[in-house]
């Protein structure tokens, strides 16, 4: 590769990411509805410039909110205890899920918005498409986690590891959506901190194994788990 190849490739790399840069901000700021010349001059490009790098809007607004994922990964990434139990892992993984969207609640709107029906009738992408390869980029981290506890006996045998996740997750932003809606909710204390803490023991408690001696059962309960 030349100087002027590799000059030339970083000025390309340079203009998407400030396109990126701005369609996430006005994006996250407005919803859908910015129009394409504003997203232009926050990158400081024309119009004409932007459309060589995305053909369209609903591409551009895609590729927003793949990015958004990116960074949810990289939580999570950082959340995994290889040395703690099973509990603690999990307990880490879905609160930094959780912390990471109320810390970013306006990218939780975005992707909320982004599966409404209305939403979906105005655009050429396939949102389920774009959220199954988006989730299933994320899912692994509980599967393996789930998959480690069956492995040990914590968990029942009958538990399907993309059942738990599935209903980890979707417990998860169903809080979410009562809990952006308040500006002021915290996954570090108060009443949505409770809320999320129960939601994931409960979670954790029906799928553990049944121990009828020298343990615990579902009838008689067990102590809270650390953390928790």
């Amino acid at each position: 590769m030349t100087y002027l190849q590799a000059r030339s490739d970083e000025e390309k790399n340079r203009r998407k990411k400030a396109i990126l840069s701005a369609a996430k901000d006005l994006f996250y700021e407005r919803g859908y509805g910015v129009p394409v010349e504003e997203i232009a001059a926050r990158a400081k490009l024309s119009k004409a410039t932007l459309y060589l790098y995305f053909k369209n809007k609903d591409e551009l607004y895609v590729a927003a909110i793949r990015e958004g994922f990116l960074t949810l990964e990289e939580r999570l990434q950082n959340a995994i205890q290889p040395d703690g139990s099973v509990e603690e892992s999990l307990n880490a993984l879905l609160h930094a899920f959780v912390d990471h969207m109320l810390d970013n609640r306006k990218f939780f709107r975005m992707t909320q918005h982004y599966l409404a029906e209305d939403f979906r009738e105005r655009i050429s992408s396939d949102p389920d498409q774009l959220l199954e390869q988006e989730i299933n980029r994320l899912f692994p981290y509980v599967t393996q986690v789930i998959e480690r506890g069956m492995d040990q006996g914590i968990f029942r045998k009958d538990l399907k590891a993309g059942d738990f996740r599935t209903i980890a997750w979707r417990m998860a932003t169903g809080l979410l959506d009562l809990a952006v809606a308040d500006e002021s909710a915290s996954i570090r204390e108060g009443r949505w901190a409770e809320l999320f803490r129960k939601a994931i023991t409960i979670i954790l408690e029906g799928a553990r194994a049944r121990r009828d001696k020298g343990g615990w059962s579902p009838e008689k309960g067990r102590p809270e788990v650390a953390g928790f």
